[in-house]
């Protein structure tokens, strides 16, 4: 932070946290479009965008954190809440599947998938992954 002025995704977050929602997309949208390796901003405009109800953008951003750090657990996590929200059962497994894979001990993704019926089916008949999640040079 030069000159005491906190960063956009600084001033995004804080408005995440104080539910001004408008606000937080502003400023995190800003942030992610002036940095686009900002896999954070584009992680935290997609909690923003899930939170309005905006299922798409929201999904869109948080695939997009993903794609950059394939191997945060927050990221495949939020991504898997964001499309349970969205009614995308499929996404959703997919994603708290991927989170388990890299964090076998994440209590939330194991209840998440489990808390999905017919999950292990679901997840039987999803596309596979190409290559170990999130492992670079594999997708």
């Amino acid at each position: 932070m030069e000159g005491g002025t906190p960063s956009l995704r600084d001033q995004g977050t804080q408005a995440l946290k104080e539910g001004n929602l408008d606000k937080a997309i502003d400023f995190l949208a800003r942030a992610a479009m002036a940095d686009d390796n900002d896999s954070e901003a584009k992680a935290l405009l997609g909690i923003a965008y899930s939170q309005k109800g905006l299922h798409a953008q929201a999904k869109r951003a948080l695939q997009t954190a993903v794609e950059r750090e394939p191997r945060n657990e927050n990221h495949r996590f939020n991504l898997g809440i964001v499309c349970e929200r969205a009614g995308d059962t499929q996404g959703a497994a997919i994603a708290f599947r991927d989170t388990l894979e890299i964090n076998p001990q994440h209590a939330q993704a194991r209840a998440k998938l489990n808390a999905i019926p017919n999950s292990q089916q679901i997840l039987a008949n999803a596309p596979k992954p190409t290559g170990p999640v999130g492992v670079p040079g594999t997708e």
